[in-house]
């Protein structure tokens, strides 16, 4: 038997720990093509590979307008025309068209409460939601909120959304709410640790998600409302004061993907350039080229060299699986101090976590014995550590390979956390 941090603090209708999935667009479906279509199968499958909470984007500000009005259906389409394909996470929401969010919401949340799951609201809008809304104006109507004035904004869509669950009984089934995925890095807050604003600048962007914070609290005092981090390193000067979960996300193995998206003679001979992927590109609001660089390796892949991939990616891995090891044993030696000193009094949870691996066609994730042994090895950390819950991966929701791969590794996972509580 292992503690969880301040489990006083948890109310006692959700469960003692958290084994998270992360079907991040499982609210965006438009047709019978996508993953999240059946929501009913989804939910059965998540009992069957052990998790009881799923984190993913809320729909804030795509529900409703301002004033607490449904918006109506809204279109969903592709960022990079076919190349979505290539890209896990990128096209998992069906073939461009109308979603019914609303419809989904509730349908989502009945089903959640027949299958005893319970959900994390957050919202990606700034961040990737804006990518596959194509709606040009309500993306206009949404950026042109002055970014001192969107924690508020979004406060008030995530009210509108939690009004609408209170009112059907379906409040039990949420974990924790956030206003924004990874509120610390955000480009119009800090931009991932850029550090383009001032010290005076961040505390009043801290004082404006405090006072949201207390806003919601108010309306809805028995929803714990969570900070989330896009680091096991939070940046304290933008941590609320009145936050009520801590969310972290720890990429420890990210760099391995560094190492191969770097690597152009693993690229087929007949290529579509940098500047035709930006080129299709059906957004104004992609700001990381990052994105654009990864895509472009995706698309270019050459299949017949996949296997080589694979097996380079595992010997490499192989070859540097006590430096990983050692990686996410300081992150949580590190991630420990932290917690002692400026969060002693909140639940913990990791929200993300281990890698994103970029393209659906390379399973050496899925293959690998050493990459499953990093992650048992993070996850007993994390149960050690009085972690509340955890993912086990960041890829893990039925429109990733892993969901139907390694179904009894997802299992035995979220048993190792769970454990015999």
């Amino acid at each position: 038997m292992s503690f969880v941090r301040n489990a006083d603090k948890i109310p006692a209708h959700l469960p003692k720990r958290l084994t998270i999935s992360f079907p991040i667009w499982g609210l965006y479906d438009t047709d019978e093509s996508g993953a999240y279509h059946d929501i009913d199968k989804m939910m059965r499958e998540h009992v069957e590979r052990g998790f009881n909470c799923i984190r993913l984007d809320d729909g804030a500000g795509l529900i409703h307008d301002c004033d607490g009005k449904l918006r109506g259906k809204v279109v969903f389409g592709q960022i990079f025309g076919e190349h979505d394909r290539t890209m896990r996470q990128f096209g998992a929401t069906g073939e461009p068209g109308l979603c019914d969010i609303h419809g989904r919401l509730i349908a989502f949340f009945e089903a959640a409460k027949r299958h005893g799951i319970y959900v994390i609201l957050s919202s990606w809008y700034y961040l990737h939601t804006c990518w596959f809304l194509k709606d040009r104006k309500l993306n206009k109507e949404l950026h042109d909120i002055p970014p001192l004035e969107r924690f508020q904004a979004f406060a008030e869509y995530l009210h509108y959304i939690l009004v609408e669950l209170e009112d059907r009984g379906l409040d039990t089934q949420i974990a924790f709410a956030e206003i924004f995925n990874e509120a610390d890095g955000l480009r119009f807050v800090n931009g991932y640790g850029e550090n383009n604003l001032s010290d005076a600048e961040i505390a009043v962007f801290r004082e404006k998600h405090e006072a949201a914070i207390a806003w919601l609290k108010e309306r809805h005092p028995h929803i714990l409302f969570a900070f989330d981090s896009w680091s096991y390193y939070p940046d304290v000067r933008q941590a609320p004061t009145n936050l009520e979960v801590l969310n972290f996300h720890n990429y420890f193995l990210w760099r391995v993907y560094d190492y191969l998206e770097a690597d152009e003679s693993l690229l087929g001979s007949t290529r579509i350039s940098k500047e035709e992927i930006e080129a299709l590109a059906d957004s104004d609001n992609i700001p990381d080229y990052g994105w654009y660089n990864r895509v472009y390796f995706y698309a270019n892949l050459d299949s017949e060299k996949i296997p080589f991939v694979e097996e380079k990616m595992i010997s490499y891995l192989k070859k540097h699986i006590e430096d990983f090891k050692g990686k996410v044993n300081r992150s949580v030696a590190d991630l420990k101090g932290i917690l002692e000193k400026h969060f002693p009094n909140v639940p913990v949870v990791c929200g993300e976590g281990v890698t994103y691996s970029g393209g659906y066609k390379l399973l050496w994730e899925e293959k690998s014995e050493e990459y499953w042994e990093l992650v048992k090895e993070m996850v007993i950390l994390y149960r050690e550590a009085g972690l509340w819950g955890t993912v086990i991966r960041t890829c893990s929701g039925p429109e990733d390979p892993s969901w139907n791969l390694c179904p009894q590794k997802l299992l035995e996972m979220n048993k190792i956390f769970l454990g015999n509580d």
